[in-house]
């Protein structure tokens, strides 16, 4: 009984890791390994799926995560969006086409996959201190 709580922690915390990766390479940037997971799910819509990652940050990870969108390709510190609207003309190529840009509350990134069928967004809030990643198709 005692080994099947076990594999379940294992595979738990490996799909942990993986949506880690899979955004730290989608975006370009390090999520700080002391950032705590508050969301993982995987949406399956048929032929379509969604996939968020939700962490939490302290001030130090915040600071590292920031450090590393500043690094990014994909940063442009010459663009600031209240709303979200950028235009398609700013996104940077890479692995995806994409954009790591200013808010009022922090950095915000949006990027399209080369087929243009998926798109990733990200939300880093700086005073409620949390960081928010999305994949999946427009």
């Amino acid at each position: 009984m005692k080994s099947k709580y076990l594999v379940g922690f294992i595979l738990l915390t490996s799909c942990s890791t993986s949506y880690r990766k899979e955004f730290e390479n989608l975006a370009d940037i390090e999520i700080p390994n002391s950032a705590i997971v508050t969301k993982q799910e995987y949406q399956d819509m048929m032929q379509d799926f969604s996939k968020i990652y939700e962490i939490k940050l302290d001030k130090v990870s915040l600071g590292s995560i920031k450090g590393s969108i500043l690094k990014s390709m994909y940063y442009d510190s010459t663009v600031f969006s209240e709303n979200g609207v950028i235009d398609s003309k700013s996104l940077r190529p890479g692995i995806v086409n994409g954009l790591w840009y200013q808010s009022s509350v922090g950095f915000s990134f949006y990027a399209m996959t080369k087929d243009k069928r998926r798109v990733v967004i990200a939300k880093i809030d700086s005073i409620s201190m949390t960081a928010k990643f999305e994949y999946g198709f427009d």
